[in-house]
């Protein structure tokens, strides 16, 4: 950076044409898997962690945009916008991007200012991206309630794609491991989303994205209701907090001969209590 000026960035054609049909490809293999659910162990990148956020985002909000309905016109262009959302950090010092503790007033403000940044790279004529999606780099941090940024708009002033993003941003940038934290288990990050319906993001988009997301990955070990443990087997499309359980050891902490599988979104007597390390 240059005082309040960033360095220039662009996305040329042969750049642009190359993400546009990653995206194709991406909804492609998300319409023909009817009943994926998303463990976060399946698509998440340990290596490059704005990459790797960047392709989880774009699963994650075309698999929202998915059960919405969307027409491929539409997912296109929310997966063009989800992929790109934070273009506007490259031109941010890696130095604040990383810093592995709090960050200062002035810092907070240079990372604040990546979605103009990122609007301003995307939304160029000669760029290709469409409008809208432009508009996913400028919007994903506002919030339904008016306490966002850059502009702190409200309600339905943010478009419903920007919504959709800010929703699966928060998610998957909550359930990472960052410099500065450990990553929060995808069941209180679920919680959590769950609670902020009409107040950071509209209840319809979050319940959209809620029904593809498995709040127990897959691995996961559990203490039932019942003082059981098991270890979590899948998630039955539908039933996120719901999943399917191979029971390990009993009630008083003995270990199972047999391992005794139980599906827990078919029967009411037993739930999930507590995720154990």
């Amino acid at each position: 950076l240059n005082g309040n000026k960033p360095a220039k960035s662009r996305l040329d054609n042969v750049i642009i044409n190359e993400l546009r049909s990653t995206v194709s490809g991406i909804v492609d293999q998300l319409i023909e898997n009817h009943n994926l659910m998303v463990n976060l162990i399946d698509i998440r990148s340990i290596d490059d962690y704005l990459f790797g956020h960047s392709v989880n985002v774009c699963v994650l909000s075309l698999i929202t945009g998915i059960s919405l309905g969307y027409s491929r016109n539409k997912l296109m262009m929310l997966g063009m916008g989800s992929l790109l959302h934070d273009m506007g950090k490259t031109l941010i010092p890696s130095c604040i991007l990383n810093k592995p503790g709090p960050l200062s007033c002035e810092e907070l403000n240079v990372i604040k200012q990546h979605p103009q940044y990122g609007y301003a790279i995307l939304d160029n004529s000669k760029s290709g991206i469409e409008a809208l999606s432009a508009i996913i780099a400028l919007q994903h941090h506002e919030r339904y309630n008016g306490e966002g940024y850059p502009k702190g708009l409200s309600g339905n002033n943010i478009h419903e794609f920007s919504q959709i993003v800010g929703i699966t941003d928060v998610f998957d940038a909550m359930t990472a491991d960052r410099v500065y934290r450990k990553a929060h288990p995808p069941f209180e990050v679920y919680e959590m989303l769950a609670g902020s319906g009409n107040y950071f993001f509209d209840y319809k988009l979050v319940l959209a994205f809620l029904g593809n997301i498995a709040a127990y990955p897959a691995g996961s070990l559990v203490r039932l209701s019942s003082d059981e443990i098991a270890i979590v087997v899948e998630t039955p499309k539908g039933f996120s907090l719901y999943p399917i359980v191979k029971i390990l050891y009993d009630a008083g902490g003995s270990k199972l001969a047999e391992p005794v599988d139980l599906d827990l979104s078919q029967q009411k007597e037993k739930t999930i209590v507590k995720v154990l390390s």
